[in-house]
């Protein structure tokens, strides 16, 4: 590669330089006005299939652009299709006389029925491309009165490579992003609560499942990181959460959900260890069903005569909370808790949490704290 003048590295710079904008291609449209004096232009993207598509110009009316995807692509004496060969990979940036003759250009339907009508004569464009496969171009206008000079020309030839890089980058970006969207809009439509925390249990992310699950296990008092570390600590596993596996937890309406942890790095040697907390709500027991249209939590309730903080109560001993846990969650003494279960066990007939949880749902949870 030949050695750059101080200007060509000053010119070369200030293209790079535009490099993360989002309007990338009509920056570059700016650039060039602004260097070169270039005032007329447009910036195709081009798709698997060589058609142009999404322009972006300076200068040049929205609705020559759209006509040209409609119709006059096809009769452009420049686009890929219409050159033999791909000598757009040999000659990237393009002048009339690299085509046809002036003479012959005169007489395409392209120039009288296009580019004419439009004011210009003279066209120069520039092919972008990634590993041989085109990506985008710009297409460089003139009037009949004005012309490209040679030094133009070369500059641009210089630029070329700078600005497929640079496309190949935004274009790149663009589609990280679009991935992005569709990610997250896909986990936000998920039925699964998702929460992705750290070893500190700060939350990275959680959809919005997660927050409404959380909120029906009647944690809503809790942040989603205080939530995850009360969950943990269930497993036992709370300073290992690689050792967690799966839990089932209870709404007060007696809803069941399970609970799974696992690792959402590749390994121990991440430079930020992950984990993905996955929170599944599944169907009601049969046994609990009763025939009616009645939700669960009201038949229990009015099964065993329980008041509506005595079916809170119930909900959170299900889930294998202590009195004083409850307590917090409910904003209420842990003695009002401990008075609150005397009750539950005695309108159930059971003498401990363990019966309770066996009577209710068939379940054995731990503790038998009173």
């Amino acid at each position: 590669m030949e050695s750059l003048s101080e200007n060509q590295k000053d010119i070369i710079y200030f293209f790079e330089s535009v490099t993360n904008s989002k309007n990338f291609r009509q920056q570059v449209l700016f650039s060039l006005a602004e260097i070169f004096n270039l005032e007329y232009s447009t910036f195709f993207l081009i798709d698997s299939g060589g058609n142009l598509f999404n322009p972006v110009a300076l200068n040049v009316e929205s609705r020559s652009t759209n006509s040209y995807v409609e119709h006059y692509q096809e009769k452009d004496i420049f686009h890929p299709r219409n050159l033999p060969g791909k000598k757009f990979m040999t000659n990237p940036v393009m002048y009339i006389t690299d085509v046809m003759p002036l003479k012959e250009y005169e007489q395409t339907e392209y120039y009288n029925d296009f580019i004419k009508k439009q004011g210009f004569y003279h066209e120069i464009i520039i092919t972008l491309t990634e590993k041989g496969k085109l990506q985008g171009g710009i297409g460089l206008y003139k009037p009949g009165n004005e012309c490209f000079d040679h030094k133009t020309i070369k500059l641009l030839k210089l630029i070329n490579r700078f600005l497929e890089r640079q496309l190949s980058q935004h274009l790149a970006l663009q589609r990280a992003r679009a991935h992005e969207q569709i990610y997250q809009h896909c986990i936000n439509k998920s039925a699964t609560g998702i929460i992705l925390f750290d070893r500190n249990f700060s939350v990275l992310y959680s959809n919005d499942a997660a927050a409404e699950m959380v909120a029906a296990l009647l944690h809503k008092r809790l942040s989603l990181g205080e939530f995850v570390k009360h969950t943990l600590s269930l497993t036992g596993n709370l300073h290992n959460p690689y050792k967690a596996s799966s839990l089932t937890l209870y709404s007060p309406s007696l809803s069941e959900f399970t609970v799974r942890v696992t690792p959402a790095t590749g390994g121990h040697d991440s430079d930020r260890e992950t984990f993905l907390m996955e929170l599944l709500p599944e169907d009601l027991p049969r046994k609990l069903h009763t025939g009616t249209d009645k939700p669960v939590n009201e038949n229990i309730k009015e099964e065993y005569n329980l008041s509506e903080r005595e079916l809170q109560v119930l909900g959170l001993i299900m889930q294998g909370l202590t009195n004083a846990e409850a307590a917090r969650i409910l904003y209420i003494s842990p003695n009002t808790v401990k008075a609150h279960l005397r009750n539950i066990l005695k309108k159930t007939g059971t003498d401990n949490r363990m019966k309770l949880s066996q009577k209710i749902m068939g379940a054995t949870l731990p503790g038998n704290e009173l």
